[in-house]
């Protein structure tokens, strides 16, 4: 797209798909300035094209308009037909770039344009309209036009599916057989109708409903949600057919834990209880919406949001056990009813609005836990330990809060009641009920850990930088992780509550995810995707994009991590390795290209569903075939890369810089991305003489990973030689920021205190040398430089320097150079 155009999007209400509109700098101040709509909804008179009224360059894409494979003047003339017969314009087949397309040109008095089709293959069908002042105009932008519609890249092997009215959601099987498109309303978000497929595509059932339920391991399948007919097929979904039907139009239906029963309700229609293996109907009780299964799957809560009673339902006879009042939810924000671990309590608030325990068997209350004086219940969370609640003033609205936390063993035993100062916006257990961790995030972010024996605080440590009104503290083994959405995830010990590691990302934090022995974290924000150890925060990998992350996770078997991105880019990645193992990508808009693309990986990885946002496609990747070839792929660059990076250092032992460019080269030309192959490069340049070269590779791998420390290190080293001071000072500050352990960030202010002392700046340089020490006290040369430093100040430094000389003596042993051994003897007076 031209560099002068501005992009702006928005939704087409009429349900064709998405509309995106660009214009130039100047149409947009006219359209800013006159207040004029870009696009409008309204029927466009005979004989009039909408597009031929404005008087700029302007460009629109509509996706949305057919079948992929619908003859291209056929969507031209559903579009445009009566439009092209009163101006007797003829349509015209030509082919823009790969694509087949249909156009035409028409002209006014006002302004001209042309209308283009585009047949994408699996990206469907694309319209576009272009409009300008004039003719002469239109001819000059024209084969700017073009090339934006030949650079169109959707290409593929997906299998496509269309739906006209937009996409509302993607759902796969717990088998990976099977997955499910819900089409949405056109003029809200919300579903019209519902398609069940096979992995291969093929549709097996579609209803007008709302959604689709498996049972656990994928073999049958509810669609549901069709009012009109009242009914909800269950599918075989190895064969496409109805085993039985479900008379109910119900807006829900779940399988009990153990597929045994099959229950569906809303608040239209009755709660109805199905023998899962037969189809019959077992009860029909009163209305519910909402409804909650025992842990041991034999027994069922249910209620509804406006009602005032919960009822608890014996699944074996199908008949209700006992009914007992409850606060109605309706236009409130009291939490819903929930099972304690062992189901033998139920959890809800009384009409009075008093956070009571029931009696799973009888209904009869077991505890109930009134608020202090002026304060209100806000929420529980259920734990195997036990049940918190969390009670907060009723000023805390207007920013004067206090908070009151009750821990209750899984008895309903009260065992501490404690008080903070600010409002406690995260409540976490540990493993054996004997503490309680609460989180605050007033002015900062402040975590303590109680003895729920005694009530007493056993440390408390507030989190400079971490502020975050979102707060999901985590206890992961010896270590508390607490997940933010600022830009660090900072890492405790449980134990005395010091800090592990900071956990600086780099930009806000989107989501924090472990993997399943809770060893690694990704941790998901801006346009990085970073892999951590949990024991030490250490840094494992980056996935760096160059937009906006949506989604991240670990495959079923974590072999592999999926990334999304604004700008439609779906992503695998090796997850041992951190190497790009294949990108899909939708570029089906010329105009848009920061929407957001939607991804759905079946559960055993080997497929994908995409759909972008606004488009009214969504595509069925094969994920394991690209990821095999890629494997395979990189498996043989992998070896070639290796057998020129030894042909690069044979070149360096040598001396051959000019070979060494030159096989370094090569093994770019393999892996673009490969950062010991850019650092090796980059020193052959500076060997060679050719420093502003060595600088810019050095810069190009950190624009690939900035957290590849050694790229710094080299760059500084490169400045410090050539007695750039102030260049590489700066280099090795940003490597300094760069730095997530404190080896590493010793390292460099080490670096730093060198560039001091070149200059005789021995004060300073002796304070970077220090806190390199403090960092990592293990390596002797940090000694011996501060050591020298505080020599040259003068005698009374001479006791600071000879015990550094000491120390690294101590630690470097046979490998101390002789010269400082001398010194350490003269300041001795051996």
């Amino acid at each position: 797209m031209p560099a002068d155009w501005v992009v702006d999007t928005e939704a087409d209400a009429s349900g064709s798909g998405f509309f995106s509109v660009a214009s130039s700098e100047r149409a947009l101040r006219v359209i800013q300035n006159n207040g004029r709509q870009q696009s409008t909804n309204e029927p466009l008179p005979a004989g009039e094209i909408g597009f031929l009224a404005l008087r700029w360059p302007y460009l629109v894409d509509v996706f949305g308009l057919g079948q992929p494979g619908t003859p291209l003047v056929d969507v031209l003339q559903t579009m445009f037909g009566e439009q092209l017969a009163t101006l007797g314009v003829a349509l015209e087949s030509t082919t823009i770039g790969e694509y087949p397309a249909a156009t035409f040109f028409a002209a006014d008095e006002r302004s001209a344009g042309a209308i283009y089709a585009l047949d994408l293959g699996v990206g469907g069908t694309l319209v576009l309209a272009f409009s300008a002042a004039s003719e002469a105009d239109y001819r000059v932008w024209e084969p700017t036009l073009l090339d934006l519609m030949a650079s169109i890249d959707v290409g593929g092997d997906a299998v496509v599916h269309y739906l006209p009215s937009g996409v509302f959601s993607q759902r796969w099987s717990p088998d990976s057989q099977t997955y499910a498109l819900a089409a949405r309303y056109p003029l809200g978000e919300q579903p019209i109708s519902v398609a069940l497929y096979d992995r291969a595509g093929v549709q097996l059932a579609e209803v007008a409903g709302l959604g689709v339920s498996w049972n656990s391991d994928g073999s049958q399948a509810a669609l549901f949600g069709d009012a009109r007919s009242s009914a909800v097929p269950i599918i075989d979904t190895a064969t496409g057919k109805a085993l039985f039907t479900l008379g109910t139009g119900a807006s829900s239906v779940r399988w009990s834990p153990d597929d045994r029963f099959i229950v569906a309700g809303d608040l239209r229609q009755a709660l109805r209880i199905w023998d899962a293996a037969t189809g019959q109907q077992l009860a029909s009780l009163d209305p519910a919406q909402t409804w909650a299964f025992s842990p041991d799957g034999t027994r069922l809560a249910a209620w509804d949001i406006a009602g005032g009673t919960v009822r608890v339902i014996d699944l074996g006879t199908a008949s209700e056990i006992w009914t007992a009042a409850r606060a109605s939810q309706f236009f409130t924000t009291i939490p819903e009813v929930s099972w304690s671990p062992d189901g033998a309590l139920l959890f809800t608030v009384a009409p009075d609005g008093t956070p009571t325990l029931l009696d799973s068997a009888t209904g009869a209350v077991a505890a109930s836990f009134p608020p202090s004086a002026g304060m209100e219940f806000v929420s529980p969370l259920w734990r195997a330990a036990g049940l918190v609640l969390i009670y907060r003033n009723a000023e805390c609205r207007a920013g004067d809060c206090r908070s009151e936390v009750v821990a209750l063993d899984k008895n309903g035993v009260e065992r501490a009641r404690i008080t903070q100062s600010d409002a406690v916006t995260a409540v976490l257990w540990n493993a054996d009920g004997s503490q309680v961790v609460t989180a605050t995030s007033f002015e900062a972010l402040t975590v303590t850990t109680w003895d729920v024996a005694t009530g007493a605080a056993l440390w408390t440590t507030t989190l400079d930088g971490a502020l975050s009104t979102f707060i999901n503290p985590r206890w992961v083994g010896d270590h508390l992780l607490m997940e933010t959405r600022s830009e660090r995830t900072p890492l405790l010990n449980a134990a005395t509550g010091d800090v592990i590691a900071v956990n600086e990302h780099g930009g806000p934090i989107r989501d924090v995810l472990l993997n399943a022995d809770q060893s690694q974290m990704l941790v998901v924000g801006s346009s990085l995707v970073r892999v951590r150890a949990v024991g030490d925060g250490a840094l494992l990998m980056t996935l760096p994009h160059t937009l906006e992350v949506i989604e991240a996770a670990w495959s079923t078997d974590e072999t592999l991590i999926f990334t999304t991105t604004e700008g439609g880019t779906f992503t695998v990645w090796d997850a041992e390795t951190g190497r790009m193992l294949t990108r899909i990508e939708d570029r089906s808009s010329v105009v848009a290209t920061n929407l957001s693309l939607f991804a759905a990986v079946s559960p055993d990885g080997q497929q994908v569903s995409t759909y972008l946002s606004g488009s009214p496609y969504v595509r069925v990747w094969s994920v394991a075939s690209r990821v095999d070839e890629a494997r395979a792929r990189i498996a043989g660059e992998t070896q070639t890369v290796e057998n020129l990076l030894d042909a690069s250092d044979a070149a360096f032992d040598a001396q051959d810089y000019e070979t060494m460019i030159t096989v370094c080269l090569s093994a770019l030309d393999i892996d673009p991305d490969n950062l010991i192959v850019h650092n090796s490069l980059a020193v052959a340049y500076y060997l060679s003489g050719e420093l502003t070269r060595a600088v810019d590779t050095l810069r190009a791998a950190i624009a690939i990973d900035p957290t590849y420390i050694r790229s710094y290190r080299n760059l500084g080293d490169m400045y410090r030689r050539e007695n750039s001071l102030p260049a590489a000072r700066s280099a090795y500050e940003d490597g300094l920021n760069a730095s997530t352990t404190d080896p590493d960030r010793a390292f460099f202010n080490n670096r730093i205190g060198l560039t001091y002392a070149t200059t005789d700046d021995y004060a300073q340089a002796a304070q970077y040398f220090t806190r390199a020490l403090e960092l990592d006290p293990t390596v002797p040369i940090y000694f011996r430089n501060r050591g020298y430093m505080n020599y040259e100040q003068g005698e009374a430094f001479y006791a600071q320097a000879m015990a550094d000389f000491e120390r690294f003596v101590e630690l470097a042993g046979a490998d101390a150079d002789a010269e400082t051994v001398d010194l350490l003897a003269t300041l001795r007076g051996d």
